[in-house]
Formats: C-alpha cells, structure tokens, sequence
C-alpha cells in the first residue's frame, strides 16, 4: 500500500528570516527533520507507526509543508499540525490521521513534542482500528 500525503520544501524558502533545518528521533526510532523560519516551524519529514489489534503495526511516511497540503497552526512557542486523509477508493477503503503537537525552543533552534497516528479500514463488517504515539526531539543541524 502507497500513501503519498503531501510534500516539503528544505530549500531556504524567502529571503524573509533565517531557515534553521532541525534533526532528531521519535521513540519509535524514526528519522524526524524539522524546517524552521522565523520561530515558525514550516515543514517536517517523518514516519507515523501504529498497532493493531493482534499485534500487527503498520507505518507510512508524514511530510507537509505549512499549508502543502495542511496548515500547521501556532501560538508562541507552540505548535500543532492535524492531517486526515479519507482513501474511499482504496481497497479495502482507508481512513489516515496523523497530528502533531509541540513546542520549539525560543531560539528555534530545537523542538519536542508527540505524533500521534490513526488509521481504520474494514475487513467484511469489522472495523481494524489502530493507533499510535510517539514522541520526538529535535535540534539544530549546523
């Protein structure tokens, strides 16, 4: 199964702050890289993984930029990022939540914070509902 949920911009982006690229883990052992301009993050790079019943996992790639293809939301020093994708035609039909909250340092130069991850389909009439937390941090790439 492909999911391809948006996309990122590394690149510097305007000529209207400075660009800092943030690099971490999540506790599931994920790769997070993080873009931040002007105190605001702008774009992130990760995986989302969740358990299902039974033990099974499964795991997909989150990359939005802000507003590409979700707005990423701030107050302060705080942010969050809320992205669900409805999959109707896939079979058997999917439904993908994935949300971000955290909290950059007031320098921007690292953040910490949770993912959180849902994701349900059918299997003939019950719903396989499964879900996820992680937590990440993240610093400054020099």
């Amino acid at each position: 199964m492909a999911l391809v949920l948006g996309t990122h911009d590394w690149s510097s982006g305007s000529d209207d702050g400075e660009f800092t690229r943030l690099a971490g883990r999540t506790s599931d052992g994920f790769r997070i890289q993080m873009g931040v301009q002007d105190g605001k993050l702008k774009s992130f790079d990760t995986h989302a993984r969740v358990r299902c019943p039974h033990g099974e996992t499964r795991q997909w790639r989150w990359y939005p930029a802000d507003r590409v293809p979700v707005p990423f939301h701030h107050d302060g020093e705080r942010f969050r990022v809320f992205e669900r994708t409805d999959r109707p035609a896939e079979r058997p039909p999917v439904i993908f939540t994935n949300a971000m909250r955290g909290r950059l340092s007031s320098d921007g130069r690292s953040a910490r914070g949770t993912i959180a991850a849902y994701a349900a389909w059918y299997r003939g009439s019950a719903t396989i509902a499964c879900s996820g937390l992680a937590r990440f941090t993240a610093r400054a790439v020099d």
